[in-house]
């Protein structure tokens, strides 16, 4: 459609069975797909053109260790596991934020009970760090979902967030709430193409060392 400049154009789809659905669109832009449960339809004020992506995830989770339960083991990262995270580059898994640092708030994981732990982060001052990754095994020509919850652990100057697939960024910076102890979920679709592995990787471009505190799971 076309419309004056100061216009506000509503997104809208519908499926009978695809409950995973996510738009893109110029300037990087990102949005879930709004229903009736969760609020109102997604806008944008911004030209240009838009997708919308949708998906019913099946088959079992690949990722070992998602929710961090197990502690700190099953992925890597660029980032050194501390139990104290100053300064900024660190991580810890840990069941409350601020038992790794005094600044951070007492929010506590995603995973339903019994599930405590979450990876808290200290977000590094230089950009394209990897805060986690792991190597996953895939089938060529294949579709696949790549999902985390974030979380903002101090309520200013928020982490952004971008995913990489075998050292190429898929998808849009992710920019958390600045809101504590808000889980939100990003998720990503991505086809193997003739690949039989993938290492994805989550990376923060935020590089202000005051705020910039954030935490994973899930």
């Amino acid at each position: 459609r076309t419309c004056p400049p100061t216009d506000q154009i509503q997104l809208g789809s519908s499926s009978n069975d695809i409950t995973i659905l996510y738009w893109t669109g110029p300037n990087s832009y990102y949005s879930q797909e709004q229903n009736p449960v969760l609020g109102p339809p997604t806008t944008s004020t911004m030209n240009g053109t838009y997708t919308v992506t949708g998906s019913l995830p099946i088959g079992a989770n690949l990722v070992i260790n998602g929710d961090f339960e197990q502690g700190d083991a099953g992925f890597l990262s660029s980032y050194k596991s501390a139990t104290n995270l100053v300064p900024e580059g660190l991580y810890a898994i840990v069941a409350n934020p601020q038992s790794v640092h005094g600044s951070f708030s007492t929010d506590p994981d995603h995973t339903a009970a019994p599930g405590t732990l979450q990876m808290v982060i200290n977000g590094a001052i230089v950009t394209n760090v990897t805060v986690w990754s792991q190597t996953i095994a895939v089938t060529p020509n294949s579709n696949y979902q790549f999902s985390y919850w974030l979380q903002s652990v101090v309520g200013y100057n928020p982490s952004k967030l971008q995913t990489f697939a075998n050292n190429q960024a898929i998808g849009t910076t992710f920019t958390a709430t600045t809101q504590n102890g808000i889980w939100t979920q990003y998720f990503y679709n991505w086809n193997s193409g003739s690949k039989t592995s993938v290492t994805i990787d989550i990376r923060n471009q935020n590089t202000v060392a005051g705020g910039n505190d954030f935490a994973l799971d899930d």
